[in-house]
């Protein structure tokens, strides 16, 4: 029960890698399994092998012999007059010499041979038949069965059989009577056919069985291998995810705490924000700004519908000045945020801005979504202020009667003004993008002025200005005061020309009408803090630090450094509030001023909530500090966010247009658009796509205007474009409509994938010649591979020795028959010259005599070498040669004996 409960109680994931253990476990030990099977059925087929290749050889010896009509060998001890030939009229003949000669037939001699081999190598070779003249050979148990089987058809018989207490393989094929064998077997009533007998072989398992226990170490050696990398594989990959795990705990706690902050947050911000379920509209939570907003009290909120509480409707609004963002975002499945505009108590216009949040739940299905309502009526008075701004510094830009250019890093000018055209003397379209405002400067003045350049423009820094000689066209020269000025968030600047000839005092004028180049205040920020009540030790955000204009380094932030910086006059009122916040479990909500440290004096927004302990005593407070003078940041940024939209529009690599709603005409294109079509801009604005023909096909046009009329956008529509060269080109095209200029236009981005569109079909049909290729090889070096293995295993069941040596004599493979002989490991023999490897084995004499039968006492062998030269370096490039050594000690010994015998004839 104890270790149940252990093995209970371990991670579901931990469990996996336990069972992804054994199933591997299990799968090494399968595999090592097959692989016994398969190398015991190969000992088999190995030793079934060499029992057929000696029945052939003796068949040949048979048909040799019995083609010959017998032959006529010495009479010997060992070798008698046959006495089932004694028939034949000259079963015995005496040769000139006087030498006795006997007829030896084909079942005399094979046997004789079966007696050689069985001393030699242990195989055991018997002929017998169902009836046989001679009584020895007689059939025992097995062949009488084997016999029995040929009658009934069988081919062959094979079987392992114990002899003498040692494993062999006996195999038996049949003998059929053949028309040379008819004058020795015509008494036994047989005619051409018929099958009389059989040769039995039995080959020794020994051998094979060493070659088998080899592979089998080698095996279990390599899966034992396999099995402990697969083993640390699986322990790295469950200690990876221990770790993953661990971190994905820490998570979860972080978010905890995190979901945590955000309700006190949610509470503080001054965004009224409810929840609204989806399925009827109904407000589930409110935070307080949100019931302050609508003077409502919870009972009252929640259960209600989000349009009846807020616009009084008994229908969700989807008027088009009052479009729903709950009905967009269950739509689209994404956030939405819409503009609202509404009346105030006292008649004014307020904008507020409304955004959906979509929630949902473990399916992936919204359930409820997080209504945001935010004031933006001083945004929205701030952006026409800005937007009316920028209009005139466009109109001050091009009319202010000072030459003024805007320049690159590299001093090449990008922007110039008419009255910088009138000054230089040069077009607008031979400056901008061609000349660098240096080419201007009098030569006697460049020294001065590029000691000027060195000096750094800051950004902030008042425009640095200094005097120089202006040269313009004709080798006109003007005295000009040159003021420069960094545009934020880039390297270009903005240089002012004022010709000052004559003139040199007005330079104070001069920097008054500087005024488009002045920075709007920065945006206002809320920044958030945490007060560990209990340790005394406060927490702020990097925000807070500049809404009370402190380092953060040098300034200790305590609740009686803070006190110190509230305006005196609001100090007792920010400490009660604090206590009420403490001791009467009330919200914190005030407006205080600041005294910064340079005596400026700042009004911020401060609110918080205490968290409480189980004894309800204050623990810790959570809030927020928003500085209230936001307005003029949110100016600037808005004016930064035109410049960086003007850059972005001009310098873009794909190409951007603005067209009219209306009619169609460009109203401005950029520099890309230029570039890829080959039009000037003279050429393009106020004209349209049709007049020029941009547009190859104009189902094209048609689809992307159904698209826009139906979803105001259109997003990466492949088109194509016929460019004033006449080429086309495959363009990605999205467009949607804004309002510019007070009227609707359509703003348009193409990218150029021309290019793109043709390597990916070349990259496709590469891919595909490529897998066929890689097929074909494939197929081709499994057939080699095939071919070689059955090669190395032929080689290794032939008793004769096999060495392949390349063209340098080095030994590139060789059979087993040689490292038997030699008894050195196959690592020792590759590499070697043949013929120093066979001299230091006693085969000198054999080197130096190809073809010679050698007589090796170490072996008690008569051995031939032959090497054999091959050159196919035509086809392959592989050249070198074939050394055989073949044991002909059967046959020397047969010769020897036969002239032993003669000699005693005489």
């Amino acid at each position: 029960m104890t270790r149940f409960w252990k093995f209970s109680n371990i991670p579901q994931w931990e469990k996996y890698v336990l069972m992804v253990a054994l199933v591997w476990t299990l799968s090494i030990g399968g595999s090592y399994s097959w692989n016994v099977y398969w190398e015991k059925h190969a000992e088999v087929f190995a030793a079934q092998f060499q029992a057929r290749s000696l029945f052939s050889k003796d068949l040949i010896y048979r048909r040799w012999n019995a083609q010959s009509g017998g032959i006529y060998v010495p009479v010997t001890p060992l070798t008698q007059p046959n006495p089932y030939l004694k028939e034949i009229p000259e079963r015995e003949v005496t040769s000139p010499s006087g030498r006795v000669l006997t007829l030896m037939n084909p079942a005399y001699m094979v046997r004789q041979v079966h007696e050689i081999e069985k001393q030699g190598q242990g195989i055991r070779s018997h002929l017998t038949a169902i009836n046989p003249l001679r009584p020895e050979n007689a059939p025992d148990n097995w062949e009488k069965a084997a016999l029995e089987a040929f009658k009934q058809g069988a081919k062959e018989i094979s079987s392992e059989s114990y002899i003498e207490g040692k494993k062999f393989l006996r195999l038996m094929k049949p003998l059929v009577m053949e028309e040379a064998c008819l004058n020795c077997h015509t008494r036994q009533g047989l005619h051409k056919g018929d099958t009389y007998g059989g040769i039995s072989i039995s080959v020794p398992f020994a051998p094979f069985a060493e070659i088998t226990a080899t592979h089998l170490r080698r095996g279990a050696a390599g899966h034992f291998l396999l099995w402990g990398t697969g083993m640390a594989g699986i322990l790295f990959g469950a200690c990876r995810f221990r770790r993953i795990e661990n971190r994905r705990i820490k998570a979860e706690e972080d978010l905890k705490h995190s979901l945590e902050l955000s309700g006190i947050v949610l509470e503080a911000t001054h965004d009224a924000i409810c929840i609204v379920n989806v399925s009827d509209y109904t407000v589930q939570r409110a935070n307080r700004a949100f019931l302050r907003k609508i003077d409502c009290t919870d009972e009252q909120v929640f259960g209600q519908t989000c349009h009846a509480i807020t616009h009084s409707l008994c229908q969700p609004c989807g008027t088009p000045e009052a479009k729903c963002p709950i009905q967009i975002t269950l739509a689209t499945g994404e956030s939405h945020t819409v503009e609202h505009l509404h009346s105030g108590k006292q008649g004014e216009m307020l904008y507020e801005e409304v955004t959906a949040y979509p929630i949902l739940d473990e399916h992936g299905s919204i359930t409820r979504v997080l209504h945001v309502a935010r004031d933006i009526t001083e945004r929205k008075m701030a952006e026409e202020s800005l937007r009316q701004s920028q209009e005139k510094y466009r109109a001050i830009f091009e009319s202010t009667g000072a030459a003024t250019i805007i320049v690159e890093e590299d001093g090449t000018i990008s922007m110039a003004n008419k009255e910088f055209e009138q000054l230089s003397g040069y077009f607008r379209e031979e400056l901008e993008g061609k000349r660098s405002w240096k080419e201007f400067v009098a030569e006697e003045d460049r020294e001065k002025v590029s000691a000027k350049q060195g000096l750094p423009v800051e950004v902030n820094a008042c425009p640095d200005s200094y005097e120089f000689r202006f040269t313009g066209a004709a080798d006109s020269v003007r005295d000009v005061v040159a003021r420069w000025g960094g545009i934020p968030g880039t390297g270009k600047r903005v240089v002012s020309f004022l010709d000052i000839t004559g003139q040199k005092r007005i330079e104070e004028a001069l920097r008054s009408s500087e005024s488009l180049l002045a920075l709007a205040q920065k945006i206002s920020h809320l920044g958030s803090w945490d007060w560990d009540i209990e340790s005394n030790n406060f927490r702020w955000s990097d925000e807070m630090y500049r809404i009370w204009g402190v380092n953060r380094e040098l300034f200790s932030v305590s609740y009686e450094a803070i006190l110190a910086m509230v305006h005196p006059e609001d100090r007792e009122g920010l400490n009660r509030a604090i206590n009420e916040a403490l001791y009467a479990h009330k919200l914190f909500n005030m407006d205080f001023r600041l005294i910064l440290t340079d005596g400026r004096v700042r009004t911020v927004a401060g609110q918080g909530e205490v968290v409480f302990n189980e004894g309800g005593k204050p623990i810790r407070m959570v809030g927020t500090t928003q500085d209230i003078t936001w307005r003029k940041e949110t100016e600037d940024a808005l004016r930064k966010s035109e410049e960086k939209f003007a850059k972005a529009f001009h310098a873009s690599p794909d190409w951007i247009v603005i067209t009219r709603a209306g009619d169609g005409k460009y109203i401005e294109v950029n520099e890309a658009f230029l570039e890829i079509t080959g039009y000037s801009r003279d050429e393009v604005v106020g004209k349209t796509s049709t007049e020029l023909g941009i547009w190859f096909d104009h189902r094209d046009r048609m689809l992307m205007l159904k698209l826009l009329n139906k979803n105001d956008l259109v997003r990466n529509l492949e088109v194509s474009f016929r460019i004033k060269s006449g080429e086309l080109r495959t363009m990605l095209w999205s467009a949607e409509v804004i309002e510019y200029g007070e009227e609707a236009c359509l703003i348009a981005v193409a990218r150029d994938v021309t290019e793109q569109r043709y390597l990916e079909k070349e990259l496709r049909k590469s891919q595909s010649q490529l897998f066929m290729k890689h097929e074909e090889l494939k197929n081709l070096f499994l057939q080699m591979e095939n071919i070689r293995r059955e090669w190395e295993q032929t080689l290794d069941f032939i008793t004769d020795m096999f060495i392949l040596v390349d063209n340098m004599g080095r030994i590139k493979r060789f059979n087993r028959a040689v490292e038997n002989y030699t008894s050195v490991s196959h690592r020792e023999i590759v590499g070697r010259d043949w013929r120093e490897f066979l001299a230091s084995h006693g085969l000198q004499q054999n080197v130096l005599q190809p073809g010679v039968e050698i007589y090796d006492e170490a072996a008690g062998k008569w051995l031939v070498l032959t090497f054999r030269r091959y050159d196919d370096g035509a086809v392959s490039g592989d050249v070198g040669g074939v050394v055989t050594i073949n044991d002909v000690t059967a046959i020397k010994t047969a010769a020897t004996q036969r002239g032993t015998n003669l000699d005693h004839s005489h």
